[in-house]
């Protein structure tokens, strides 16, 4: 009897840590079209949540249906965001190990537009991204004009109707390439670029799965020091 107990907690010992977690998946808003950063973003957040044995769904969007659809609990999570959503979004909690960063970028046709902060875009009429929270906040009070895709934001510019663009890297070389198969562009255009700013990027979990942010965190420490993250990054950005 005392040799089967022994056994019994050896095997115990013995057993790999079973973590809690939810029996549903955790729907995931992603940010649809916004290729290169938030495909690198999916692979680094599917694999904290495979470490922990827990399900997701993925579901490409556009960023302000994601923000509304997590905070209301129609989605679970939103794959990645800025802490800048918080004050607006009370129901959403991060995880606070990054998955990576953003890096924004001031995109104009015009040689005399010389851009290098958010303040410097005043003057200027400006084209956003609805649901980029980040360039909202960062350009209140300018003359802002508010749309749904990168191809509507190029088409604008290209109409001279805005001075420059806020967009997402490494979302630029891939726009641009797929409008230029689109026709929108025909490969002449000498597109400026320069770096507003640059973040560090959090997955976020409404409060009604928060229970799942101990574990997450865990498991993407312990990505980072295996290098998972950079891995995940650099493999991406070189497809």
């Amino acid at each position: 009897m005392v040799l089967l107990q022994r056994l019994a907690l050896l095997l115990v010992l013995l057993a790999p840590p079973v973590m809690a977690v939810g029996e549903s998946p955790v729907r995931i808003a992603a940010v649809e079209d916004d290729e290169g950063t938030e495909r690198t973003f999916e692979l680094i957040v599917r694999e904290a949540y495979r470490r922990i044995g827990q399900p997701v769904e993925l579901s490409y969007m556009p960023a302000s249906r994601g923000l509304m659809m997590a905070n209301t609990g129609k989605s679970d999570a939103l794959l990645a965001r800025l802490p800048v959503i918080e004050e607006a979004f009370p129901n959403m909690r991060r995880v606070p190990t990054p998955i990576g960063a953003m890096t924004f970028l001031a995109v104009s046709l015009k040689p005399e537009v010389k851009v290098q902060s958010w303040e410097e875009m005043r003057s200027l009429n400006i084209g956003i991204r609805r649901g980029y929270r980040i360039a909202e906040v960062k350009t209140a009070g300018m003359k802002v004009n508010l749309v749904d895709s990168y191809d509507a934001m190029f088409k604008m510019l290209m109409q001279d109707r805005v001075d420059v663009l806020v967009i997402r890297e490494p979302s630029l070389g891939p726009t641009l390439r797929k409008l230029k198969a689109a026709g929108v562009l025909n490969g002449s255009e000498r597109f400026r670029s320069a770096v507003l700013e640059y973040l560090p990027a959090y997955h976020y979990l409404h409060v009604s799965r928060s229970e799942l942010i101990p574990q997450l965190d865990q498991a993407l420490k312990a990505m980072q020091k295996e290098g998972v993250m950079e891995r995940a990054r650099r493999d991406e950005g070189s497809n």
